[in-house]
């Protein structure tokens, strides 16, 4: 079996890195994949969202709120042309180290006509998470400070397309958006906070792929769909895009 984190890792970055703004493609154990960057040159993005905050400088704006920031570009998206199982971690909850590198080096993976084998599919819990509440699973101080979200394209329920989505955010773009709504004092509140409310006076849509990460999960019915992050570098949340319609819960489990 060949394991997922030893194709899809740093250096498996690099055409991409090369070709940013390009889709590349590629095979994976016999099966043809596309993949892209979702946000390209992502710091620009910040910088002219946040121009009155960061004022030119957002290195040393982070140096200064004492929040990290390392994302050249910021998320993945790897799309499969025929569904493909996969596993992505062990029985003991340990993510690949390859995978660890990916995630590292990008934020957001989302993984696109995937499921993983029957046995892991039956591991976590559900959830469903308060919209525009952006919050961490896990602390640093956790082992399992990885989050994995997947659709079961078998379950009775998660085999329809979901009425809502999942954001994801830096911790850095938390604190900025923050400071704007009037949450965060840039002169005494310094460091990652593990929850933030957030753009519920923005227009979300128009923010998205530019400064926000969305899973929306509305592949159609029967596909797979899987993603994950590291909750010491980045914020989730869900958006209800019909606030009367929250969707199911999606498939949640934490991973070292």
């Amino acid at each position: 079996m060949q394991i997922f984190g030893q194709h899809f890792n740093r250096n498996w970055l690099i055409p991409l890195v090369n070709r940013p703004i390009d889709k590349i493609t590629g095979n994976y154990c016999g099966k043809n994949y596309t993949a892209k960057f979702i946000i390209t040159n992502y710091a620009a993005h910040i910088d002219a969202h946040f121009a009155d905050i960061v004022r030119g400088n957002l290195l040393g704006f982070c140096t200064q709120s004492e929040v990290p920031f390392n994302f050249i570009h910021f998320g993945v998206v790897i799309e499969f042309i025929d569904a493909i199982e996969l596993t992505l971690h062990d029985d003991e909850l340990m993510l690949d180290e390859g995978l660890r590198e990916l995630i590292a080096a990008v934020g957001a993976v989302i993984i696109k006509n995937a499921y993983m084998t029957d046995k892991l599919r039956k591991l976590g819990h559900r959830n469903r998470f308060p919209h525009l509440n952006f919050h961490v699973d896990r602390t640093a101080n956790q082992p399992t400070h990885y989050s994995m979200y997947a659709r079961d394209p078998f379950d009775e329920e998660q085999q329809h397309p979901r009425k809502s989505s999942t954001l994801f955010i830096p911790n850095i773009v938390g604190h900025l958006q923050g400071i704007r709504d009037g949450l965060v004092d840039p002169l005494k509140d310094k460091g990652v906070r593990a929850t933030y409310r957030l753009f519920e006076n923005d227009p979300v849509n128009e923010l998205i792929d530019d400064l926000i990460i969305e899973h929306r999960w509305d592949e159609p019915h029967g596909v797979g769909e899987i993603s994950m992050l590291d909750n010491t570098t980045l914020l989730h949340s869900s958006y209800y895009r019909n606030v009367s319609e929250k969707g199911y819960k999606i498939g949640v489990r934490y991973l070292a």
